[in-house]
């Protein structure tokens, strides 16, 4: 890469001491962010632009490039190469996010992991038959009416006008439906409805636990609302997607996951009650469900003062990770929600590992964590 500039603040971060690192790299997101932004706005014009927040790609991408960066992943070749990686990983972040959204559109009958094409046969078709009964059984008759009537070609619109419920709802008790529907057939579980009661359990069987409804993925792992059948109690459950169950690495990465949460105790860090394995030969961790919204979603209606509350609570959070000789490796609003009582959780181990007497992921975290604050306190 012959651009002087970049190759000369690319050399601060990779070999100076902890503070050049420090400076060069929130000089790199000084000087790329507004053009992230620019560039993920104009990306996420239509139906994306009321969903998806150009400053939070912005930062995903920071987090993307800076890991592989500390993994010596990337070969510079000639000029221009810095910015166009950077706009490349945005670009590939916005098609992640319209993917995701394209997905959430698609209607009951067309998901592929339960479609009844002509390839599917008459047993594929009494299987998918059986399914859907088999969850419909544990719903309350006005679920099964919407389903009949959408099967039945009616829209949201005819739908919601003979059943007296607004559109919204019809669309929501679809989506719910068709979670349940796809969690059933991908791990294994009996699907259930909502329930009111919440405590603690010790053991994990998948048997003693119904899906409710997904409330969170990724792009490796989807999250569940789950109650456990013996007690009525409430938890997360997040397994890893049908897709990865074949990839080795994917599967040491979730097991590494799991190794790391358990030996963990602390308020700010989501509990981990146990790792347990489904019927399709997947896994699947056993969690806190955490009542509370994403930082997300909530940094720009709070006032200053709240703010500085979270700032203070995140430091404090990685401060203690950090002193377990762990890093996290994925420090952003996405990946900390605030509780009902307003207290932090660190969310999404994923990334994270041990330090192994090394500083640079402790440095990264520290990263991060900086630019997080940064955008906590400006984003408004």
């Amino acid at each position: 890469m012959n651009n002087n500039s970049s190759e000369k603040l690319l050399a601060r971060y990779a070999g100076g001491s902890p503070s050049e690192t420090f400076a060069a790299s929130l000089e790199i997101h000084s000087r790329y962010q507004n053009r992230l932004i620019s560039l993920a706005r104009k990306r996420l014009l239509g139906v994306l632009e009321a969903k998806v927040d150009a400053d939070d790609i912005a930062q995903d991408v920071f987090v993307a490039f800076f890991a592989m960066l500390d993994r010596d992943e990337i070969k510079w070749k000639e000029r221009g190469d810095l910015w166009r990686l950077l706009a490349g990983i945005a670009i590939n972040k916005v098609k992640q996010q319209f993917e995701h959204y394209s997905t959430q559109k698609r209607d009951l009958r067309s998901e592929s992991s339960l479609e009844a094409n002509a390839e599917i046969g008459e047993n594929g078709i009494n299987e998918l038959v059986e399914l859907v009964e088999d969850v419909l059984k544990s719903e309350k008759p006005l679920v099964a009416k919407v389903l009949n009537l959408r099967l039945a070609g009616f829209s949201f619109e005819e739908i919601a006008e003979r059943i007296g419920r607004s559109t919204r709802t019809v669309r929501r008790l679809l989506e719910n439906l068709k979670t349940k529907l796809v969690a059933s057939e991908e791990l294994g579980f009996r699907l259930s409805g909502d329930t009111e009661h919440r405590a603690k359990v010790e053991s994990v069987d998948y048997r003693d636990f119904d899906l409710l409804r997904m409330i969170g993925h990724g792009s490796f792992a989807k999250v569940y609302l789950a109650r456990q059948v013996s007690t009525g109690l409430l938890f997360a459950i997040k397994a890893i997607k049908k897709k990865w169950l074949e990839n080795e690495q994917a599967r040491q990465a979730f097991y590494r996951e799991a190794e790391l949460l358990l030996s963990l105790s602390d308020p700010c860090i989501v509990k981990t009650y146990g790792v347990g394995r489904l019927p399709n030969g997947g896994c699947f961790l056993l969690l806190e469900l955490i009542e509370g919204q994403s930082l997300f979603a909530l940094a720009k209606t709070a006032s200053l003062e709240t703010r500085e509350s979270w700032i203070a609570g995140l430091r404090e959070a990685v401060g203690r990770l950090h002193s377990a000789n762990l890093v996290h490796g994925d420090i952003c609003a996405n990946n900390v929600m605030i509780d009902r009582y307003g207290k932090v959780k660190l969310l999404d181990f994923g990334l994270a590992q041990k330090t192994s007497g090394r500083k640079i992921g402790v440095q990264f975290d520290l990263q991060q964590l900086e630019l997080l604050c940064e955008w906590i306190r400006f984003n408004q």
